[in-house]
């Protein structure tokens, strides 16, 4: 988003080789395998005010189902922290809000759903 409005030559590259990065990897997936109970495992960090040239931090988390990397990201934080305490505090918050939405999804896939009728 940073450079959305005025992008330059390095941009459009890099796009380019995203673009041909998802083409060719588009039939990969993830094999999660039998795995007999399914638990989600997160670990968060955060970089306090790494950025040099606005201070602001940077946080990060990656969540595993079972042995399985599932979810993963890092960025800049959406405030200024004033410590380093405060700045791990975001970066936990943020994964337990991922952490809560694919707890909500795996909930989704292990229910049983039956639909009984009587069409006469």
């Amino acid at each position: 988003m940073k450079f959305q409005s005025n992008p330059g030559v390095v941009h459009w590259s890099g796009l380019m080789k995203l673009l041909g990065y998802l083409q060719a990897t588009r039939n990969y997936k993830l094999d999660i395998g039998n795995i007999a109970e399914i638990s989600l495992t997160a670990y968060s960090d955060a970089d306090f005010a790494s950025c040099t040239d606005d201070r602001i931090s940077v946080g990060g988390h990656i969540v595993f189902c079972g042995n399985v990397p599932v979810s993963w990201r890092t960025a800049k934080q959406k405030s200024v922290t004033l410590s380093s305490m405060e700045a791990e505090f975001l970066s936990i918050c943020e994964t337990a809000k991922e952490l809560m939405w694919l707890k909500n999804v795996l909930e989704e896939f292990q229910s049983t759903n039956v639909l009984l009728g009587d069409i006469s």
